[in-house]
């Protein structure tokens, strides 16, 4: 006979054992619910400022196609060091250049013109210097 009451005490615990868990799991099950409730009523968080201390970047790729591109007309100013006083108006820019072209276009007009008139040799003829200290 000890042998079928320690069987039906084992029984017995086994039985107490199986409803604490039952309740226990019960009770994890309410306490999930309230925290998911907790969760949906909870407005979202929003970041505001962020400072980096430091940034680690792995791959930096930089391709450019220069061979697609082409130039038809380059014209402007190059300002190396400071310019003070003077203002970018790309128009005006343009319309000097185009009148600089026309005087250079008429200056080597005229030269061509004189070079073609001579017929003899060219020649320059220069002063001397006076010096003023010497009779």
């Amino acid at each position: 006979m000890p042998f079928f009451k320690t069987i039906l005490n084992a029984i017995t615990n086994h039985d107490k054992n199986m409803e604490e868990i039952h309740l226990h799991l019960k009770q994890l099950q309410a306490e999930l619910s309230e925290l998911k409730k907790d969760n949906d009523s909870t407005p979202p968080v929003v970041i505001e400022h962020i400072n980096i201390e430091t940034l680690r970047i792995d791959k930096y790729d930089l391709t450019n196609n220069f061979a697609n591109l082409g130039i038809k007309d380059l014209n402007g100013k190059l300002n190396i060091g400071a310019n003070y006083g003077q203002g970018m108006s790309l128009q005006s820019d343009s319309d000097e250049s185009k009148t600089a072209r026309n005087v250079m276009k008429k200056r080597t007009e005229k030269k061509e013109k004189a070079q073609q008139k001579k017929d003899g040799p060219s020649y320059s003829i220069k002063g001397r210097p006076s010096h003023k200290g010497t009779e």
